[in-house]
């Protein structure tokens, strides 16, 4: 504490008062992070809700550091394509129900994919990007569930077969008696020792 004090340049007694602390950390965030370069702010382009013009396209793609993925000169013209087919790019879109993704999934289906491909590239880049840490929190609190005490010597690609069940099949445990059956090759392999040496 007392070297970052030291680098604080003000007179001792204000180094410790709330107000000069508060002070120098808006400083140091201002200085650091600037407040209109917020990458979600940019981002934003993608939920159609106000106009969208090809700087702010642009301004993503060199956000995001998918320069090297897209080809600008095609974004250019798939832009101006996208735009001039449809209100929903310009936030004049009727169906106010539809989801961001449905509005895009409904605008890409107009054309085919080699004709919009870069401006397809970008808002899926976009789209997939996490607006929360729930779900990997989920999978660390159910990993931490099954790998107890209990079943420490587990290996790591059996908790990882578990979880990827737990979170990916969706049947019921008579809809997977009627899928499993029928896979005889599977079946072989669960009834194998094999399994434990993998």
């Amino acid at each position: 504490m007392s070297r970052f004090l030291v680098k604080i340049k003000c007179p001792a007694r204000d180094r410790l008062s709330p107000a000069h602390f508060y002070t120098n950390c808006q400083q140091f965030i201002d200085k650091r992070y600037n407040s209109d370069e917020n990458i979600f702010s940019k981002l934003k382009i993608i939920n159609l809700e106000s106009e969208i013009s090809f700087d702010m396209v642009e301004n993503a793609v060199s956000l995001i550091k998918l320069t090297g993925d897209i080809s600008v000169n095609n974004l250019y013209e798939e832009f101006n394509l996208l735009k001039s087919s449809s209100d929903v790019l310009v936030g004049n879109s009727k169906d106010t129900t539809a989801t961001t993704a449905q509005k895009w999934h409904q605008l890409f289906q107009q054309f085919p994919k080699k004709d919009t491909r870069n401006m397809f590239t970008l808002v899926s880049f976009i789209s997939s990007i996490p607006t929360s840490n729930c779900f990997p929190e989920r999978i660390f609190s159910q990993t931490n569930l099954k790998w107890s005490d209990a079943r420490n010597k587990c290996s790591v690609n059996l908790m990882k077969a578990e979880l990827l069940v737990q979170f990916n099949l969706q049947l019921s445990c008579e809809e997977f008696f009627i899928f499993i059956k029928e896979k005889k090759e599977t079946l072989k392999e669960v009834k194998s020792s094999q399994k434990y040496y993998n």
